[in-house]
């Protein structure tokens, strides 16, 4: 589970955002289990990056997952060319399999 908010990278202490980070991390999971059932057993695991694509990469690695699972939304025009993809940037740089 990889999250990121607008601010990284904007004074926001590291302490802090790690704390913002599992607590989101914590509602996705209980979400999760909710709908999956309680036999998940999720795993936080902090990367602070503030470029999302590589912090996803570094969390991968160190968490030596097996495949790397993202969604994704389509920009078209020119917000696809100004704004880009994390989702791109991943699969470009991944050495993993990616699932989106």
């Amino acid at each position: 589970m990889v999250y990121s908010d607008s601010t990284m990278g904007y004074g926001t202490s590291e302490k802090e955002h790690s704390k913002v980070c599992d607590a989101y991390a914590k509602d996705v999971f209980e979400k999760a289990a909710t709908a999956l059932g309680a036999d998940i057993n999720p795993k936080s695991l902090h990367i602070a990056n503030s470029n999302l694509s590589e912090g996803i990469l570094q969390g991968a690695k160190k968490a030596k997952v097996d495949m790397i699972v993202m969604a994704s939304h389509k920009r078209t025009g020119i917000k696809g060319i100004l704004l880009g993809s994390e989702t791109h940037e991943v699969i470009v740089h991944s050495t993993l399999p990616v699932l989106v």
